[in-house]
């Protein structure tokens, strides 16, 4: 209910004399209404760095604003630094990864995938790179205190936690894209308490590990499709992309499927719908849906950087903090001579920056 009261009765008050009384509902709606508008508001005044990796951390040469930054065609900034927090909770004698489902809530891009939290490094409102460049470091690692102040924040923003929470420093990544700028990821570990517990509108989700493979088999599948379906490859490109794709499919048990891919000679090929239809069998029976809410919605698999180094980075390191069989998972994998060499491989393909932006698809 709401209702406007004059403190005077002056005939002509003056217009600060008057206020609006907004009296909350039960179920407290207005605060709800004021939650949801903080919540999803973007500052897009905030500068982020640029640059490139150097000395094993991240050399700043200039900023760009946020929004102008991982635009299709902003290739030309460069690399931007990123921090990567890997969440995990334990609950009696297990220890599960937590993530998040990226929505339209809080993600704008890779909608309906699943990732640990991640965020730009911010410049310091108050701070200019020409101006006091004394002030800002040239060269961040991950020890640096700018990186930890990134990715505490970025926690804090879906615990609401005060004091920031104690993060334990993992190492760096990179992501290479085609038409955008490069990611150089520095990369945190966090053990959640085992009483904590997030908001629904957090997203945030326990993902046994038996449930991560089938997600991220999927979307093997899905990136195959969709090298499949993309038209003016070269025979060169062809030839190293489908090669990507059929390492990946290897680590998901499909070695018959990436045989039959790598033999193809590209969309000419006789049994190229043959092939396409084995591996559109093999998605359709794959895909994987939660239920988020009061929808339903079809995960689209990891995010970037966590499916691409999903065997070298990820995987290690929920072996490394006890995730609950993946020290299991991980010797499996190393006792199996094809899926060791195609996990080596492809952390030397997606490596390779001339040809991973010479590729236009996301492999």
């Amino acid at each position: 209910m709401s209702r406007i009261i004059n403190q005077d009765f002056d005939l002509n008050p003056a217009p600060d004399h008057l206020f609006m009384e907004l009296e909350d509902l039960p179920d407290q709606y207005f605060t709800a209404a004021f939650e949801d508008v903080v919540y999803n508001s973007v500052n897009d005044s905030k500068t982020v760095p640029i640059g490139l990796p150097a000395d094993g951390g991240f050399r700043c040469t200039g900023t760009r604003y946020r929004q102008n930054v991982l635009a299709d065609g902003s290739y030309a900034t460069g690399w931007l630094p990123v921090v990567l927090v890997v969440t995990y909770q334990r609950r009696a004698d297990q220890v599960q990864p937590v993530l998040q489902l990226r929505s339209e809530g809080n993600a704008a891009r890779e909608l309906n995938r699943l990732s640990h939290l991640s965020g730009h490094i911010h410049q310091p409102e108050d701070f200019s790179l020409d101006r006091r460049a004394a002030s800002w470091p040239k060269l961040l690692d991950i020890g640096h205190e700018i990186p930890m102040r990134a990715a505490q924040r970025r926690v804090q923003m879906e615990t609401g936690d005060d004091p920031p929470p104690a993060l334990r420093p993992v190492g760096t990544g990179s992501y290479l894209h085609h038409d955008k700028e490069h990611l150089f990821f520095f990369i945190f570990a966090l053990e959640l308490p085992d009483e904590f517990q997030f908001s629904r509108r957090n997203e945030m989700h326990r993902v046994p590990l038996p449930e991560l493979f089938p997600i991220r088999e999927n979307q093997a599948l899905r990136k195959a499709l969709l090298l499949c379906r993309s038209t003016g490859l070269s025979a060169r490109i062809w030839s190293t992309a489908a090669e990507i794709v059929a390492l990946n499919l290897v680590l998901h048990d499909h070695a018959d499927i990436a045989q039959r891919l790598i033999d193809l000679s590209g969309r000419s090929d006789p049994g190229f719908e043959a092939v396409v239809a084995m591996i559109s069998e093999s998605e359709e029976r794959t895909r994987q849906s939660w239920f988020s809410g009061s929808r339903e919605v079809e995960i689209m698999g990891l995010s970037g950087l966590q499916y691409r180094e999903f065997f070298t980075i990820v995987l290690p390191l929920y072996a490394e903090a006890g995730v609950s069989g993946a020290s299991d998972q991980l010797a499996r994998i190393q006792a199996d001579e094809g899926k060791s060499a195609a996990v080596d491989r492809l952390a030397a393909l997606y490596g390779d920056d001339s040809l991973m932006s010479a590729i236009p698809v996301e492999l």
